[in-house]
């Protein structure tokens, strides 16, 4: 039996157990928001289950008590939950190794998934001072010295919101919460999709402002650790972009507030950013938006 052990982010841990990953914490706390991810897993496992070109990993065991020992691979101090593990590659590794017209099918996929998402969705309006709110709870994380480095930012986007209507209509339903391209993985002719989130808003819309922040602000790039070619994979990510913007420009609700939720998409890293070419990354890329 062979066993790896991988850190995770937001305090997760993975381990691979005879091909099977189980992702936990020992933070009761965090397992919260975990349990939510699992959820949100088991449900699109079901909806994309006939699926021709996503895949979602199946949940095979999960764990919430600490007192309970039923976990694959875990034990009395882990709260988590157990899938297949899936030799996939990155998106990086895929972008070097396969033609521009196999990565656009593949990102034509994803675009299908997002749009299915929204056919699914019910319109509703929601108050902007959810929007309000969220960026008083991310500057509350932030640490002094970064917060007043910021200040400007933080002004300028209260200042955006307080420009909007009072409600916005947005499409409430199904999305993914964190589809960067580091969620995205790459199995033969199909695609896996892992690590779903619930976010603060559920609307497809997160979706589009997270794969954008790959696409147009290359995110996922300060994450890889190994050599890349970086020109080409900045090239494509651009041409990519300019499908996935085009693409978009038919829904009006992304039109009117793509660019507020981006921003605030950003702001969320910030409390986590321990490097200073992180901060600076974040400071630039929210000020461009």
């Amino acid at each position: 039996m062979q066993k790896i052990n991988i850190e995770g982010h937001s305090g997760c841990k993975l381990e691979i157990t005879d091909n099977v990953i189980f992702k936990s914490t020992s933070d009761s706390t965090y397992s919260k928001r975990l349990k939510k991810q699992c959820e949100k897993q088991k449900e699109f496992f079901t909806l994309l289950s006939c699926n021709e070109n996503l895949i979602v990993p199946e949940v095979l065991n999960e764990t919430w008590d600490k007192n309970s020992n039923n976990m694959r691979g875990g034990g009395a101090d882990k709260l988590g939950f157990a899938m297949p593990y899936y030799n996939a590659n990155n998106f990086i590794d895929f972008f070097e190794t396969n033609a521009i017209e196999s990565i656009k099918e593949k990102v034509y996929a994803i675009l299908s998934f997002i749009d299915s998402n929204i056919r699914k969705c019910s319109s509703k309006c929601i108050e902007k001072e959810i929007l309000y709110n969220k960026c008083l709870e991310i500057e509350s994380k932030l640490l002094p010295p970064i917060r007043q480095y910021f200040s400007p930012l933080l002004l300028k986007i209260q200042q955006e919101i307080d420009s909007l209507a009072e409600t916005i209509e947005l499409p409430i339903g199904r999305c993914h919460g964190d589809l960067t391209f580091s969620n995205i993985l790459f199995f033969g002719q199909k695609i896996v999709l892992i690590d779903f989130l619930d976010s603060f808003i559920e609307t497809p819309l997160q979706d589009m402002v997270k794969l954008r922040q790959d696409t147009k602000h290359l995110w996922s790039l300060n994450l890889y650790k190994n050599k890349f070619d970086i020109a080409k994979i900045k090239m494509i990510l651009d041409f990519l972009d300019r499908i996935i913007h085009a693409h978009f420009q038919i829904y009006p609700f992304y039109e009117m507030y793509y660019g507020i939720f981006q921003k605030i998409n950003l702001l969320r890293i910030l409390p986590y950013a321990k490097e200073e070419k992180i901060i600076q990354y974040l400071f630039r890329e929210i000020s461009i938006q």
